[in-house]
């Protein structure tokens, strides 16, 4: 087919396939923008007289965004208290630090100083040292007696062992990978009967929670990315936020409205 053949009403069919494929708004629009950089410079170069209109897609109304829901207090808890010394560092870096599995994969004991860890995200490029909850820092020391623990009793057997600096090593000390840490989680959830949305969603509970206490501006530092909106994508405000917010706003703007303790903000 000839670009000049790529009419408005093949277009459209071509949207629609994508809408019928499952494809988000976000994706379908990323696709339009690209045919349309190329029909642009088709035009200017004089390869088509005119190129065609290519509109946007609307976003539509969507109920399935937050289909994964969070973890719970309840649920973290449960993962929290049944995990091995290694897995329950990991969920809490993931939540103190808004850490995915490649951030896991990617930590090494010189990442760590003075109860904070330094660590630039793969996917940005873009660093940031987080102080650890006391939790963590404990976590953290645990593993790290473990290991020296098992590298101890190895030596007197007379096998020599090291970790290389990495945090996390498999039983044939190589560092974990993403794909590992991931397995690990998905063992632990099924142990506790707790549903698995994957470790990557410990990263969206550590936004969310962030999004609540901390300006847009901390909010993108915490989670690394170069821009600001890239965070909604990864922030699920449930609704109660949004009445006590809106319970709050009453207060400022209707005069002699009083706090209605009943439904306020606790």
């Amino acid at each position: 087919m000839v670009a000049q053949d790529f009419t408005v009403e093949r277009f459209a069919a071509w949207k629609l396939s994508l809408i019928d494929r499952g494809y988000s708004s976000e994706s379908i629009n990323h696709y339009l923008g690209a045919v349309r950089a190329i029909y642009r410079f088709a035009e200017d170069v004089d390869l088509l007289e005119q190129s065609p209109r290519l509109t946007r897609v609307k976003n539509a109304a969507s109920t399935n965004r937050d289909a994964k829901p969070l973890c719970s207090q309840g649920q973290l808890k449960q993962l929290l208290d049944s995990a091995d010394v290694n897995v329950r560092a990991m969920i809490l870096l993931c939540l103190n630090c808004g850490f995915g599995p490649k951030d896991l994969s990617d930590l090494q004991w010189r990442h760590f100083k003075d109860n904070r860890v330094t660590l630039a995200r793969t996917k940005t490029g873009i660093g940031q040292s987080f102080t650890l909850w006391p939790e963590t820092i404990e976590a953290v020391e645990n593993v790290r007696k473990e290991r020296r623990a098992l590298i101890a009793r190895l030596a007197k057997r007379g096998r020599l062992r090291a970790d290389e600096g990495s945090f996390l090593v498999t039983k044939y000390w190589r560092p974990w990978d993403k794909n590992s840490i991931a397995g690990q989680f998905r063992k632990l959830c099924k142990a506790v009967s707790v549903p698995c949305y994957g470790i990557y969603r410990l990263r969206h509970c550590a936004s969310t929670a962030m999004s609540l206490v901390a300006s847009p501006h901390v909010h993108r530092k915490f989670m690394r990315h170069s821009q600001l909106q890239q965070q909604v994508a990864y922030t699920h405000t449930p609704d109660v936020e949004v009445d006590h917010a809106l319970e709050r706003t009453r207060l400022k703007l209707l005069p002699g409205a009083s706090e209605d303790v009943e439904s306020g903000p606790q």
